[in-house]
């Protein structure tokens, strides 16, 4: 577990612990395929268990001024999404329907960077049952001399205050996150791999 330091409001900096997972893979397919489609929130359902349904967040306002976290991204100029099944590019916002279990939540994302072919960082908000925090940084890299090999780092840091943390204790939540992403990330080399 990380303290960091996110928010500024007045004279007060406020702090998040977060509770953080970092998972790798390699894909058997060009840094280009995999970031294209790993990175269009519309394909997320097809490969991460927990995902259901992903659209445009009609509502971008929702993320003027709002203080992001990590502070090290500066106020986003947020914009609807037009086509999901493209990558997700900075200032866009969507919206995704988790459900783990019984719990559902409605993720609001934005896109607080991307770098084609190279990494994606996002940010997601919900307000469903006292709120969820959660940040995203996917890392892109070419294995081997050919390019048909990628390296896929993927580092998630939940708020520790957010809902799914405060209903199981961090250790089953640690069982559980570590589990279902390991399962995304299995899923999404099958699919890329099986569709070349």
């Amino acid at each position: 577990m990380d303290t960091i330091d996110i928010l500024r409001s007045g004279r007060k900096n406020r702090f998040v612990e977060s509770v953080t997972y970092v998972n790798y893979i390699s894909v058997r397919r060009p840094i280009e395929a995999v970031f294209d489609y790993m990175t269009a929130p519309g394909y997320w359902p097809d490969y991460h268990p927990i995902s259901k349904r992903v659209i445009p967040d009609p509502d971008p306002d929702r993320w003027r001024n709002y203080p992001l976290w990590p502070e090290k991204y500066p106020l986003p100029e947020p914009r609807i999404k037009s086509d999901v099944f493209k990558p997700f590019s900075k200032d866009e916002v969507i919206i995704e329907d988790i459900s783990l279990g019984r719990l559902t939540q409605r993720i609001h994302w934005i896109c607080l960077e991307s770098a084609k072919p190279a990494s994606l960082s996002i940010f997601g908000r919900s307000n469903d049952f006292g709120g969820m925090l959660i940040f995203i940084e996917y890392s892109y890299s070419p294995n081997g001399k050919d390019g048909k090999i990628t390296d896929v780092r993927r580092l998630v840091m939940v708020a520790k205050n957010s809902l799914a943390v405060r209903l199981m204790d961090v250790l089953v939540m640690n069982k559980v996150a570590a589990r279902i992403w390991d399962q995304a990330l299995n899923n999404l080399k099958r699919i890329l791999e099986k569709n070349p």
